[in-house]
């Protein structure tokens, strides 16, 4: 270690979620809600119960708490707030 401290190895390593085809990276999985939401349409925004159903169509096993709290650890706001924020953006 370069500055004398030592670093346990979780440090370096993500969680797991249990997968279609094995375990997927937490990381992987807010890649894919940060890509999901990224599609979605402005007026039309996904819910956390929506991008559950979306990654469960993906393999992924998640929980609509889980996805909540990866969008809010990502600074992602609710679909609720991106609708609002999507119409001022419109002008209504």
């Amino acid at each position: 270690d370069v500055d004398g401290r030592l670093w346990p190895l979780s440090v370096f390593f993500s969680a797991a979620l249990p997968g279609a085809s094995g375990p997927v990276s937490a990381r992987a999985v807010q890649r894919l809600i940060v890509d999901l939401i990224g599609g979605e349409e402005p007026h039309l925004p996904l819910s956390d119960e929506t991008l559950v159903g979306l990654l469960h169509a993906q393999g992924v096993d998640i929980a609509r708490r889980t996805v909540t709290k990866y969008r809010q650890g990502l600074r992602i706001p609710p679909s609720s707030t991106r609708r609002r924020l999507a119409a001022a953006r419109r002008g209504e």
